[in-house]
């Protein structure tokens, strides 16, 4: 049962309730209205991108072509590039 769980945020989410010894499973993380969904919620984003960063999953790897700030440019650099809204950590440069 914990294996099916895991495959979604709200099994996730679900998994690390019980592991805290709370009670009622969520039914969607996302509409739940309950204290433990409005617990979660947050923390979840957070959580699941820190694991994502610990490590190159290579099912997470991702390359882009970056595209050209032209706005201010405040810092020492010569060019500035507008990383991805997925963005999590750089690899390699």
């Amino acid at each position: 049962m914990a294996a099916s769980l895991a495959t979604t945020e709200t099994g996730v989410a679900n998994l690390a309730l019980i592991r805290l010894g709370e009670s009622g499973e969520l039914s969607d993380l996302d509409s739940d209205t309950t204290r433990n969904a409005k617990a979660a919620r947050p923390a979840f984003a957070h959580a699941r991108d820190e694991v994502f960063r610990t490590f190159k999953w290579k099912c997470l790897i991702a390359r882009a072509d970056l595209s050209v700030n032209v706005g201010t440019n405040n810092s020492q650099y010569t060019v500035m590039y507008d990383l991805p809204a997925d963005y999590i950590r750089a690899l390699d440069l």
